[in-house]
């Protein structure tokens, strides 16, 4: 559909991405003759457990329409746990917009925050989630219920998710990017689909 429309992926997505390949990227970059680009996602988050990670993301999906094209969006739940994950990661160019985006959602939407703290221990993002949603109630003065802030803390986090955390909220200067690509590697080869087998490193960051 994309290149029928005159976008083209930027260098590194293969033309017939596999599963492995899926896996790895999550997302990837599309340009079209003018100059334009567009985020093309495939799944929420690169750190997804299983290739079906996504599932309860799209059976939930409410209505939507853009400009009266038929589409659907994200549960407001849902779509305020991608911003605060995001959000809070390190980026050379500081993704600041995901306080507004958070602060929009929490005004306009009800959250069934049930949902959020599910999520949450699913996809193993309780530290991400609780510092965002932390930094909100205390610095933006935002609306977070205490039980839910108190909830997040108690979801299991192991010593080695709390310093995949770190390394992923913060420039390292001496290492740049290799903590990041190492714990997402950690996590493919704990990929359910790929059996605890997620291939070699070599081919992780040859993908990556």
């Amino acid at each position: 559909v994309l290149r029928e429309g005159g976008w083209r992926p930027e260098p590194g997505l293969p033309e017939e991405p596999d599963d492995y390949c899926l896996a790895v990227l999550a997302r990837h970059h599309f340009k079209d003759t003018a100059g334009f680009s567009i985020d093309l996602h495939w799944s929420l988050f690169r750190e997804n457990p299983s290739l079906h990670s996504d599932d309860s993301f799209w059976r939930d999906a409410l209505p939507h329409t853009v400009e009266g094209a038929e589409c659907r969006r994200l549960q407001p739940a849902d779509q305020l746990l991608h911003i605060c994950k995001h959000g809070v990661e390190w980026d050379p160019n500081p993704t600041i917009r995901w306080i507004a985006d958070a602060a929009r959602i929490l005004d306009s939407s009800p959250i069934c925050w049930n949902r959020f703290l599910e999520q949450a221990e699913r996809l193993k993002l309780g530290p991400w989630l609780e510092h965002a949603l932390q930094y909100l109630s205390r610095q933006m003065e935002l609306s977070i219920p205490g039980e839910v802030l108190r909830a997040l803390e108690k979801i299991c986090r192991p010593r080695s998710l709390c310093r995949e955390f770190r390394a992923k909220s913060r420039r390292i200067e001496y290492l740049g990017g290799v903590p990041m690509l190492w714990f997402d590697y950690r996590r493919l080869r704990a990929h359910e689909d790929f059996g605890g087998a997620g291939g070699s490193l070599r081919r992780f960051l040859r993908c990556r």
